[in-house]
């Protein structure tokens, strides 16, 4: 699991306007509540619960007085060093005043998009299906302006946040070069509490004070049964995991394995069905799909198979599986990209965009099915396990003893274990040798684009050139890396000269992000 930070800067530059976005319900208020308890100062004017920025958001999104906004952004400035909003959707508009602001620095929250959707239901009494159809719209939009910005960004998934808190918690301290005090950040971690409601609590009360209808319901369980079953138990269940490839459906089969589902074919023991593959994935024959089920039916009377792929085309052969039931799991598209990425590259975001269209699939999936389906956020359910289990039980008719409930309950905890990180994902590549003789040598470039770049170079905190890089370097071209006419290289003895300790500072000028091995410490006395 990774926090990803792209167009990275150097950590020197202090001074910084931050901006919260995402999609509604996808954890910017708990961000954007973190960062006002860490002391940076996110407006005056604050919108109940949500924290928005009343002044700000007005001006961005209603007016277009461009005037008013310069002279409220220059007011800030001058007395915050760091401030910064919360406002969802300002990956909108924010392209436009971007001008305006010193020096940007993007927080992007992901979520799952059941969670998102589930947690719209309940606020704006809308349908599950309608909410998950607009949020995958405005994902892929989202998404879109997050691989266009060349602004140094976190993209920090919400499950994450809850998972590793004090992880969480000192990073953005470290990235945002808060001079937040202890109290603070022991206070911002007591924030994090996973399953809170005290947001729906809030639109509640102002719906109420606004006399509009609402759901009675404020709990965002992260779980929705669609075409609820009326029919009594039957002896015969046949149980499909679904969803997008890589997005931890394998480990939902092993919970329900664990729970006395029969998930494995007597012949070829895997959690991933490769008789169904064989039968029914890759053979157009009702005769192999009925072979299929008759061979399922016999092993176990409620028998499931996953196979996240089968979300394209099983809507269309539901009605000859005995009693269906589908799960259907909503993993953070972000996450699900990270589990594809063998390694967080410059690739990264085009996987992320993928998925983020992928999710159109499920969209046509639910709109399709008939048998009752269970649509499931990954995020609440590792985060409450035995409410999820609960759920399960009582979705697909079981009754697992105690053993069974606690390995189901441990194979979902098992998805905790992995170590929270950042994963740095930059534009720009370089880096600097050795200084021989006083001459600074190095090479640098951006991504995809063989133009010169420049890097600045510092001294002891005093600039003391801007270097275009456009000299020849053969080892670039042996290895190609662009066109080989990335090198720079620049004398100076003299700022060096009788200087005990020094501290050499090489950056990319665009992004102000250090190239590999700086900074130098010098010792000319050495």
């Amino acid at each position: 699991m990774s926090i990803i930070y792209i167009n990275p800067q150097s950590k020197k530059n202090r001074e910084k306007t931050i901006v919260v976005m995402g999609l509604a319900r996808s954890g910017t208020s708990m961000m954007a509540t973190i960062l006002k308890t860490l002391g940076v100062f996110i407006g005056d004017s604050l919108t109940d619960g949500s924290l928005e920025d009343k002044e700000i958001s007005k001006l961005m999104e209603v007016s277009s007085n461009d005037e008013a906004l310069k002279k409220i952004i220059s007011q800030r400035n001058n007395n915050h060093k760091i401030w910064g909003w919360k406002r969802p959707g300002a990956f909108k508009k924010i392209a436009n005043y971007e001008n305006l602001l010193r020096n940007p620095f993007y927080i992007f929250m992901t979520r799952d998009l059941a969670a998102v959707s589930l947690r719209r239901s309940i606020a704006v009494n809308t349908k599950i299906n309608d909410n998950l159809s607009q949020a995958q719209k405005q994902y892929l939009s989202y998404i879109n302006f997050i691989s266009s910005t060349a602004n140094p960004s976190l993209i920090i998934p919400n499950e994450v946040a809850n998972l590793d808190k004090d992880f969480f918690i000192e990073s953005i301290v470290e990235y945002l070069g808060l001079d937040s005090n202890n109290e603070q950040i022991k206070a911002s971690k007591k924030i994090i509490l996973p399953n809170n409601n005290n947001y729906l609590k809030s639109m509640k009360n102002n719906q109420i004070k606004s006399g509009r209808i609402i759901s009675k319901n404020i709990e965002n369980s992260g779980f929705s049964v669609i075409n609820k079953s009326s029919k009594t138990s039957s002896k015969i269940k046949s149980v499909g995991v679904l969803g997008l490839a890589k997005s931890n459906t394998k480990t939902l089969s092993k919970v329900i394995s664990d729970l006395g589902v029969n998930t494995e074919t007597e012949k070829l023991k895997t959690i991933d069905d490769q008789l169904f593959v064989k039968m029914i994935e890759k053979s157009s024959s009702n005769k192999d799909v009925l072979k299929y089920i008759n061979i399922r039916n016999k092993s176990s009377n409620i028998w499931g198979f996953h196979r996240p792929k089968a979300v394209n085309y099983i809507t269309d052969i539901e009605d000859k599986f005995p009693n269906p039931h589908f799960i259907l799991l909503y993993n953070d598209p972000c996450l699900t990209a990270i589990n594809r990425s063998r390694k967080i590259d410059d690739k990264f975001i085009e996987k992320l965009t993928l998925v983020a269209r992928q999710h159109k699939k499920l969209d046509l999936f639910l709109n399709k099915v008939k048998s009752p389906c269970l649509i499931v956020s990954h995020e609440k359910a590792i985060l409450n396990p035995q409410g999820f289990i609960d759920l399960l039980k009582q979705f697909l008719d079981l009754n697992p003893d105690k053993k069974q409930i606690q390995r189901a309950i441990e194979t979902l905890k098992s998805k905790n274990l992995n170590k929270v990180k950042i994963a740095s994902l930059s534009k720009y590549i370089g880096a600097v040798d050795p200084i021989k003789n006083g001459i600074l040598k190095g090479w640098a470039l951006k991504k995809g684009d063989e133009n010169a770049t420049w890097v600045d170079i510092t001294i002891n905190n005093k600039l003391i050139s801007s270097l275009c890089v456009n000299e020849e370097r053969k080892s670039l071209k042996r290895k190609g890396i662009g066109k080989g006419n990335h090198g720079f290289k620049i004398d100076i003895s003299k700022y060096i000269l009788n200087k005990d300790r020094l501290e050499i500072f090489i950056n990319h000028k665009s992004s102000q992000e250090p190239l590999i091995n700086s900074p130098i410490k010098y010792n000319c006395q050495k």
